[in-house]
């Protein structure tokens, strides 16, 4: 099983995120706060399942950051491309529905063809056109 971080420990290390980028992208690390260096230490100790790191060693907590680093960007790239997905799925929904207003138009379209195919004589001569109703409204006078 591959070694992940869970949704508490990336939260954790959204404000580090500048150290983990320079420790993977550069294998570089600035100067990092003692309280800094105790949460990746206690974080990385979470993750890794080991006991004592060595805080006071750069080289060592610059491991850690690489370490962490990694494990941090894959979580937030997978976070980014779930965010992606439910966008293009809310996309797809509304177009979906613009889509069906037009299909139920023309069905009443189609059932009145239906109706006037079946008025018409089995001969081929067309039945006498209905006459047009008259509108109830008044003519008003100018």
């Amino acid at each position: 099983m591959a070694i992940q971080l869970n949704a508490k420990q990336y939260k954790n290390l959204i404000p580090m995120e500048r150290h983990l980028l320079t420790a993977v992208k550069a294998r570089y690390i600035s100067a990092v706060y003692k309280t800094t260096s105790d949460k990746l230490v206690e974080i990385y100790r979470e993750v890794f399942d080991v006991n004592q790191p060595n805080t006071r060693c750069n080289r060592c907590l610059l491991d850690i950051c690489t370490k962490l680093g990694k494990l941090y960007f894959e979580y937030k790239e997978r976070l980014e491309a779930k965010e992606a997905e439910k966008k293009n799925k809310e996309q797809e929904a509304p177009a979906e529905e613009a889509e069906q207003p037009q299909e139920q138009a023309e069905q009443p379209i189609q059932e009145d063809e239906k109706e006037e195919a079946e008025q018409e004589p089995a001969d081929g001569t067309k039945a006498p056109e209905k006459p047009k109703k008259q509108s109830n409204k008044k003519k008003v006078k100018k």
